[in-house]
């Protein structure tokens, strides 16, 4: 299956540390068109080719990450080179 930039929507992606041994990972959140309907999704990809998983509402339903993880690991550079995101950052309070 090959999927496209173009059919997805809303895309936005945060990055989480996952504590100070865990794996890094990008928690997504999209709209994807699959044919006549869109169906919201998300992604937790994690650094390393073949670490995608994809997940809707419906837990009933299977997706292949290795289908979405081309498109997933490029939205997720353009978002981070137009407006950076971190879901961790340390400021220092007085």
């Amino acid at each position: 299956m090959s999927i496209r930039q173009s059919n997805l929507r809303g895309f936005i992606a945060t990055y989480h540390r996952n504590g100070v041994a865990g794996n890094g990972f990008h928690a997504c959140s999209f709209t994807w068109r699959d044919g006549n309907n869109w169906i919201d999704m998300k992604a937790i990809v994690f650094s390393g080719r073949g670490n995608v998983a994809v997940i809707t509402d419906n837990l009933t339903q299977r997706w292949r990450g290795d289908d979405f993880e081309p498109v997933l690991r490029e939205a997720i550079k353009l978002q981070d080179k137009a407006q950076p995101m971190r879901a961790y950052t340390y400021s220092a309070t007085a």
